[in-house]
């Protein structure tokens, strides 16, 4: 095995690792609020694909290099836009709900004022894939 070699072998496995932390986190709605140890990992797996790519890895090689830098490199994209900021008039526990109509699933409509008077749970979820 050439040093090369081992390095993209390394930055697809760091990568792969990653990703399956990342989508773990996802399906059970437990990312992080900082991200920081994701972006260090995700940016290290990225330098070395560059490293590998630059000194002329192989065809494997080059194949783990790129995949790895790819999949890197679409994570931090991810991550980099993914920022949401409360607004001025977000919604807290214990708040009122405002008034909206909107679709549901089935296609009908639906008025929040429907539900004046009772006690309601509203969860909004939001993806960060």
């Amino acid at each position: 095995m050439t040093t090369t070699f081992v390095l993209a072998l390394a930055s697809f496995t760091i990568t792969l690792t990653s990703v399956v932390l990342w989508f773990r986190g996802v399906r059970a709605v437990r990312l992080p609020q900082r991200r920081s140890g994701y972006v260090a990992v995700w940016l290290t797996s990225a330098a070395l694909a560059l490293v590998t790519l630059v000194s002329a890895p192989g065809w494997l090689g080059a194949v783990l290099a790129v995949a790895s830098l790819a999949i890197s490199g679409l994570l931090l994209l991810t991550v980099a836009i993914s920022a949401q900021r409360l607004g001025p008039n977000a919604i807290h526990v214990g708040d009122s709900i405002p008034a909206f109509t909107a679709l549901t699933d089935a296609g009908t409509s639906f008025d929040s004022q429907a539900l004046l008077g009772r006690w309601v749970l509203l969860k909004f979820f939001r993806g960060h894939w």
